[in-house]
């Protein structure tokens, strides 16, 4: 009877231990899944810092900025090395409705002036179909953002110390 008992002790173990392996198995599976996906939301921040082409079309121009935001982004900027740790720059913010329509007449005034140039992306896309197509893509974003630059809620404009006297068109 102690034999009878022990075999079936052995045998519910044996079988315990294959059901372990299987959950075992499923669960570094799982975690493999995991590690992925992390792993690609990671790249995540690195794809939207490196792609600002992608969301010019995509911006929200009637939902505010806090300043408190666009302290902390002036925080960040004011970490970037500048030459001899000169950091001879200042930062304009504009808020101000008629004052940011004025910055985008003034931006639309230049993009128009640099449409007419040999650089302009829409001329760029001289080379493959799909070089002529993104070249497209960043011309009509650009475009977009020129006839909306003056609803942007939020200008925040870098200026240096200039040593000499710029010249009139600068």
């Amino acid at each position: 009877m102690v034999r009878r008992i022990t075999g079936e002790l052995v045998g519910l173990a044996e079988r315990a231990a294959a059901e372990a392996g299987k959950l075992l198995g499923n669960a570094r599976r799982a975690l493999r899944h995991a590690e992925v996906k992390a792993a690609e939301l990671a790249a995540v921040p690195d794809e939207v810092l490196t792609t600002t082409r992608s969301v010019r079309k995509r911006l929200d121009l009637t939902r505010s900025v806090p300043m408190q935001l666009v302290r902390e982004c002036l925080q960040l900027a004011l970490q970037a090395p500048t030459g001899g740790n000169s950091q001879s720059w200042h930062w304009v913010v504009v808020t101000d409705p008629q004052l940011r329509a004025t910055i985008g007449d003034y931006y639309r005034r230049s993009f128009a002036r640099s449409r007419e140039s040999a650089s302009y992306a829409g001329r760029l896309g001289d080379g493959s179909g799909s070089r002529r197509a993104v070249q497209a893509r960043v011309a009509s974003s650009a475009e977009y953002l020129a006839e909306r630059m003056g609803e942007v809620p939020v200008h925040v404009i870098a200026c240096i110390e200039a040593g000499e006297e710029l010249p009139a068109a600068n």
